[in-house]
C-alpha cells in the first residue's frame, strides 16, 4: 500500500517538527505526539516508510543542533552534570584543580564525592570538562544514529520521535552519565542480545558502583537463567552479584562521604513535581507541596479513582493477551529490575529514558490505542515541557493546568508500572509452567 502523496495535512505535520522547537516546548510537544500516532496509523496499515524515514531522520541532530546553537547565543547551562563529572575526576588528580563552569561561569570547588559509588574517587583526568563534554555529546550522537540504521524501516520512527522527546533531551543537555548505561542497554536491546558476555558483567559491575540501580541488572540476569535452569550463566550472574555486594558493603563502612538531605541506604533521591519522578519523589511531594486548590489528602483520593478507572480499562480483557515473543521475554527479565529500582526513588527526569527500553519491548503486544497512551508518557514526565517550561523551573504553582498535566503524568506513570508487573508476571507464568 503506498503513501497517498495529496494528504497535506500528513506531511505538514511531519515537516512541522523541524519547525515547531523554535517557538516552544508545548507545541513541539504537541506537534510529536500527533506525528506518533499519524505513523503508527501507517505502520498498522502497512505503509512503506521509505519516504517518510528520508523526512524524519535528520530530526535528532537537528534538534540537538538547535539546542547547542542556543546554548552558545544566549549563553545558557549545558552538559553541566559531564562538566561536574569531569572536574571531580580532574580533582582526583590535582586537589587544587580550578574550573568555571560553561557558560554559567560559576567557580565548581574540588569535592570529595558528588554523590556516585565506590568508584568515583579512583578515576582521574586531566582532559578538561567542557571539551570532553562535546566530545562525549558528539561520539553519543553519532551512536545513536548507529542504532537508528539498524531499526527495521516500520519502527525507526518510534526511536527518533523519541530521541527528541522531554526526558530525553533533558539527558541530551544535561549529559549526565547515564547516557553510559542507557547506551548499553540500547545496545543490548537492539541487537537482541540475550547472553552476556564477560566483558558484558565487567561492564556491568563498573556501572553498577557508579550508579547502583544497575546491578539490577545482574538481578534480572540471574533470575531468568534460574528458572530456565540455564546454570552456568546463572553462577555467572550470581557470581557477579556477589562481587557487587561485597564492593556495596565494603564502600559503605569505608567511604567518608557525607550523608545527603534526602537519601535511602545511603542512595541519594531528589524530588520537584516539574522534573522529577518516582514513588519517592511522589510522597515526598504529597507532603510538602500543594498540587491543587483543595487539600492533598482529598486531591490524592480524586487521582486514585481516576488511576483504578484507567487501568481497568486499559487492560481490560487482555491481561492473558501480554505474552511477549520468546527473543524478548529474556530482555524484559534482564531490564525490568533496572526500571523497577529507578522507578521506585526520586530521579530527575533524564532517567527516565531507561522505562522506553521495556515500552519498546512490549509496543507489539498492545494494540494501538494502547500504544498511543503508553508513549504519551514520553511527553508528560518530566511535566516541564508540557507546560512550556524550562528543565531548571522547580516551582510548581497549583493552577488547574498544573494539577492536571501532574494528574495525568502521574496516573500514566503508574499504568506502566502496573503494566510491566503484568508482563514480568506473564513471563514467569510462561516459563514456571514449561519447566
Amino acid at each position: 500500500m503506498k503513501i497517498d502523496k495529496s494528504e497535506p495535512f500528513f506531511y505538514i505535520v511531519i515537516l512541522s517538527l523541524f519547525i515547531t522547537q523554535i517557538f516552544g516546548n508545548l507545541i513541539f510537544v504537541i506537534n510529536i505526539f500527533t506525528a506518533f500516532y499519524l505513523l503508527l496509523k501507517r505502520k498498522m496499515n502497512l505503509v512503506s516508510f521509505t519516504i517518510i524515514n528520508k523526512l524524519i531522520y535528520p530530526l535528532p541532530i537537528y534538534t540537538y543542533g538547535l539546542i547547542i546553537f542556543n546554548s552558545f547565543r544566549n549563553k545558557n547551562l549545558l552538559f553541566y552534570d559531564n562538566q561536574l563529572l569531569f572536574t571531580l575526576f580532574n580533582c582526583n588528580r590535582n586537589i587544587d584543580f580550578l574550573y568555571f563552569q560553561k557558560y554559567s561561569l560559576e567557580q565548581i570547588e574540588c569535592k570529595s564525592s558528588i554523590g556516585f559509588g565506590l568508584f568515583e574517587k579512583y578515576i582521574s583526568t586531566i582532559l578538561d570538562p567542557w571539551y570532553a563534554s562535546l566530545t562525549i555529546a558528539l561520539l553519543f550522537v553519532i551512536y545513536l544514529y548507529f542504532i537508528i540504521s539498524k531499526i527495521p524501516d516500520n519502527k525507526k520512527f518510534i526511536f527518533i520521535l523519541f530521541f527528541v522527546s522531554p526526558p530525553f533531551l533533558f539527558l541530551f543537555t544535561s549529559l549526565n552519565s547515564d547516557l553510559f548505561m542507557f547506551s548499553h542497554l540500547l545496545f543490548i536491546v537492539v541487537y537482541k542480545k540475550n547472553k552476556l558476555t564477560i566483558f558484558d558483567y565487567l561492564l556491568i559491575t563498573f556501572f553498577s558502583q557508579l550508579k547502583i540501580y544497575f546491578v539490577g541488572l545482574l538481578l534480572g540476569a540471574a533470575l531468568y537463567k534460574y528458572l530456565s535452569k540455564n546454570k552456568v550463566e546463572f553462577y555467572k550472574a550470581v557470581y557477579f552479584i556477589v562481587l557487587n555486594a561485597s564492593l556495596f558493603i565494603y564502600d559503605f563502612f569505608t567511604n567518608t562521604r557525607s550523608s545527603y538531605q534526602n537519601e535511602i541506604f545511603g542512595v541519594p533521591f531528589v524530588y520537584a513535581p516539574m522534573n522529577t519522578f518516582g514513588i519517592v519523589a511522589d510522597l515526598k511531594t504529597f507532603f510538602d507541596v500543594q498540587l491543587s486548590f483543595v487539600e492533598n489528602s482529598k486531591f490524592i483520593i480524586i487521582v486514585f479513582i481516576l488511576f483504578f478507572f484507567v487501568f481497568a480499562v486499559f487492560i481490560r480483557n487482555n491481561k492473558n493477551s501480554y505474552i511477549l515473543p520468546s527473543n524478548y521475554r529474556e530482555l524484559f527479565m534482564y531490564i525490568f529490575p533496572v526500571c523497577m529500582i529507578i522507578n521506585f526513588f526520586g530521579n530527575f527526569g533524564y532517567k527516565f529514558v531507561f522505562n522506553f527500553l521495556l515500552v519498546y519491548i512490549i509496543f507489539e503486544v498492545l494494540n494501538f490505542r494502547q500504544n498511543i497512551y503508553i508513549f504519551s508518557i514520553f511527553l508528560v514526565i518530566p511535566i516541564y515541557s508540557a507546560l512550556n517550561l524550562v528543565n531548571d523551573h522547580t516551582l510548581f504553582t497549583p493552577s488547574t493546568l498544573n494539577s492536571f498535566v501532574w494528574t495525568y503524568s502521574r496516573i500514566v506513570f503508574y499504568v506502566l508500572n502496573l503494566l510491566f508487573i503484568v508482563v514480568f508476571s506473564n513471563i514467569f507464568k510462561k516459563i514456571y509452567k514449561n519447566s
